[in-house]
């Protein structure tokens, strides 16, 4: 009699893979009827029937769902599946996120950088093959170094701009109040109807010239087309509240 060997029960192993079941319940509704004539189209094109694709569709949405870690069953049934997805994502980036880092690096040194030991080769070919990569990164980078200069140029014509207005209108105030202290406000003193209140009466002058100027200057923007309106606002020196 052959010996025979103690039978050992074997451990299932724990995986993602189960027997597929029927469900006892049927689902069906009345599709759009684009939708339902693009359905039974593919319906011919794959050869089957009415129901074995829109068991695949659901399907094919079912995996989508768990892979995404929107389903309750995620950790159970899709843990593995969502970490090989991550690694093929990241994978994927690698190269990106080289790219990324060799523009940043070319905008700072000026250079091209030389690929280390483990970096990709596909991103900084050899000297004798045709990279277009490469190619559109120098682009890329002179087109950004071109912007950044441009982008200087226009802050230091900004701030040259501003200084020359705050001269301007520092001029033009001073000569206001000139006007207005030395010329106008004595005339006013000399004036029956206004002696009492030359002063106040001088301000009234002045502030009613400069809004009709504001009132001009928002005509010629309606006349000009600007794109953006701008409150004007007429602004006056405390010493006018005393």
């Amino acid at each position: 009699m052959a010996n025979q060997e103690p039978t050992k029960r074997r451990r299932r192993s724990q995986s993602i893979s189960h027997k597929k079941e029927l469900a006892r319940e049927v689902t069906g509704t009345l599709l759009w009827a684009a939708d339902h004539a693009l359905f039974h189209e593919f319906v011919g094109r794959r050869h089957t029937t009415p129901a074995e694709l829109l068991r695949d569709i659901v399907h094919d949405w079912a995996v989508t769902i768990r892979v995404s870690g929107q389903a309750k069953d995620t950790m159970e049934l899709a843990g593995p599946v969502r970490k090989l997805h991550q690694q093929i994502i990241a994978e994927q980036l690698t190269p990106v996120n080289a790219a990324l880092a060799a523009i940043l690096d070319f905008l700072k040194t000026g250079s091209i950088p030389l690929p280390s030991a483990n970096a990709d080769t596909a991103l900084v070919p050899s000297d004798n093959q045709d990279s277009a990569l490469l190619t559109l990164l120098q682009r890329l980078a002179e087109e950004l170094k071109k912007t950044k200069e441009e982008l200087a140029r226009l802050r230091a014509f900004a701030v040259a701009h501003y200084m020359l207005s705050g001269q301007n209108f520092a001029a033009t105030w001073a000569t206001l109040d000139f006007i207005q202290r030395y010329i106008a406000e004595p005339i006013l003193r000399t004036d029956p109807a206004h002696n009492k209140d030359s002063f106040q009466a001088s301000l009234t002058h002045r502030d009613d010239a400069r809004l009709e100027g504001l009132q001009m200057v928002e005509q010629m923007s309606l006349e000009f087309h600007y794109p953006d309106e701008y409150q004007l606002i007429l602004i006056n020196p405390s010493e006018d509240q005393t």
